[in-house]
């Protein structure tokens, strides 16, 4: 047993609770064994928060991060240039079911589970679907999706090739939705998807070292917009 002060266990206590309402339910059970060391001079038990889990080798593999990984996570608005929406989510509100931002076809050839070969995919400009998802809607690997790295065409057709292979065997035939990708920038928000009203990034914020630059290297130079 240690003694410890009633003016230290309410300082204690104070911090406790405020830290359990921060990280929300599912971390209260861990300051309430925190808080019952304290009491009674028991060594507390950690619990690591555990991170990515992944799958390689037959086995598999967790992430076991430390305490402080809840001071790792963002708080507040992030203030950049890029858009920090995710495409199609409530901020960005992108309506990815309308003609035109998906296509819905069978692949022609499948390599090494994360290339994909497809027809001529004629109204899609290249790199459409790039920084997009794919879906798979038919097969071994049916409601598995796959992050798209590159989107470009070839003598054979359209390629599309995958950041990471699927968890399960893709087969040429297989039933996909290849969604359209993009890159947070402005521009694309304003030309590709004509989402400026839901942009949420900030295109005219200065950059870090505006303050050093000449204006002889200045990219406008008229005092009007800086796009």
């Amino acid at each position: 047993m240690c003694s410890v002060s009633a003016t230290k266990m309410r300082a204690t206590r104070m911090v406790l609770r405020f830290c359990a309402c921060e990280r929300g339910e599912a971390q209260r059970e861990r300051f309430s064994q925190a808080e019952h060391a304290v009491r009674t001079g028991e060594r507390e038990r950690r619990r690591p928060p555990t991170g990515e889990i992944r799958r390689a080798g037959g086995a598999f593999h967790a992430e076991l991060r430390g305490l402080t990984e809840a001071l790792n996570r963002p708080l507040g608005r992030v203030y950049q240039a890029p858009c920090t929406a995710v495409l199609g989510d409530a901020r960005c509100r992108v309506d990815l079911d309308e003609p035109g931002y998906f296509h819905e076809g069978a692949a022609v050839q499948v390599q090494d589970n994360r290339e994909l070969l497809f027809g001529a995919l004629t109204g899609f400009e290249a790199g459409w679907f790039q920084r997009g998802r794919l879906v798979v809607l038919s097969g071994a690997a049916q409601g598995l999706t796959g992050a798209i790295k590159r989107d470009r065409f070839s003598e054979e057709g359209r390629r599309i090739e995958l950041w990471h292979p699927l968890g399960a065997t893709l087969a040429a035939g297989d039933l996909l939705r290849l969604e359209a990708g993009c890159d947070k920038r402005f521009e694309t928000c304003r030309l590709k998807f004509n989402n400026v009203l839901n942009f949420q990034g900030f295109p005219d914020i200065p950059e870090e070292d505006w303050m050093l630059v000449h204006p002889t290297r200045a990219k406008a130079k008229g005092g009007g917009s800086r796009r």
